[in-house]
């Protein structure tokens, strides 16, 4: 049961497989040189994933790198998270604006530098450094009172503007209900654990856990 479950088992239980982000290129295509793949996977077997997009094409491909999307406090990240750090830091995407691909014109080094930052919560932008943390995200909802850690919680999992909304994303039913003053917001939490469009059962479970855990009546 959910009230079963502790802080330190949210933050800190492994899955069974280790999710992967991975890297390869496709040296015999001309319009590909100089990008890279990036993806993800909770597979053991990350070429055949790689086969699958391909479509089983005899196409070859050299991997450049299998790393862990795993954090130390037990959250793991996706190729998403990567996509959005490596366009928030300019580098271009294959076919950009005609095609969501996940392509991108960067080395292998700035590839590994993007995983690393995500994973240990440091951003590195010329001589300036963040450490973002769990006291970050309270502050960020601070208006929102006993709900501020709740909302930090979930922001750290899946990121402030999802909740808050952006230029391209509107704001959350979740905010706006309780910016309303309405704090029944227990579907609305839980509905953050799709993944690629699809409902996926073990962030369901997660959601649900940390609202049993943080939500204060």
């Amino acid at each position: 049961m959910a009230n079963n479950i502790s802080l330190s088992d949210i933050l800190h239980n492994r899955p069974a497989v280790v999710p992967t982000i991975y890297g390869y290129t496709l040296p015999d295509v001309a319009d590909h040189n100089g990008y890279i793949k990036i993806g993800y996977t909770d597979r053991e077997d990350t070429e055949t994933r790689i086969k699958e997009q391909l479509h089983t094409a005899a196409i070859p491909f050299r991997i450049l790198f299998k790393e862990s999307a795993m954090r130390s406090d037990g959250t793991c990240f996706t190729d998403k998270d990567i996509h959005r750090l490596l366009k928030h830091k300019g580098f271009r995407q294959l076919n950009e604006g005609e095609d969501l691909n996940e392509w991108f014109c960067c080395t292998e080094k700035e590839a590994l530098d993007a995983i690393e930052e995500m994973r240990t919560g440091i951003r590195f932008e010329g001589q300036r450094t963040w450490t973002f943390s769990m006291r970050k995200f309270c502050a960020m909802f601070r208006q929102f009172g006993k709900d501020s850690l709740l909302l930090a919680t979930l922001a750290y999992n899946v990121g402030p503007y999802r909740l808050l909304g952006s230029k391209t994303i509107p704001k959350s039913t979740l905010i706006k209900k309780l910016e309303a003053g309405d704090r029944n917001i227990y579907r609305e939490y839980i509905a953050f654990c799709n993944y690629k469009g699809k409902r996926h059962a073990m962030l369901l479970k997660r959601r649900k856990a940390e609202f049993a855990l943080l939500y204060i009546p």
